[in-house]
């Protein structure tokens, strides 16, 4: 999720935008699976969140699963809205 939001942050500092642009900008995202490994050098296994269980490090879970096509959609509904409210309507 954290990468999702990371990308479309840059996305927005990259796009080249003035203080006087309203209305909508068209973002793009790709999904991508990766190969399954167990490469020490690496992080994850390359596959998404689709199991219906965590492993649980504290009591709080901040994204619950599964991270389908549908959460990713959440998500960028909720910066989309994020947009829209703090340029009052201007932007997003």
């Amino acid at each position: 999720m954290k990468s999702l939001l990371s990308l479309f942050i840059v996305l927005i500092i990259c796009y080249p935008l003035s203080a006087y642009i309203t209305g909508d900008i068209t973002v793009k995202v790709i999904r991508v699976s990766f190969q399954n490994d167990d490469i020490e050098g690496t992080t994850g296994n390359g596959d998404f969140l689709y199991l219906t269980e965590l492993d649980m490090c504290t009591e709080y879970t901040i994204d619950p699963l599964p991270h389908d096509k549908s959460y990713f959609e959440s998500q960028l509904m909720a910066v989309d809205n994020y947009f829209r409210a703090v340029s009052y309507g201007k932007f997003g």
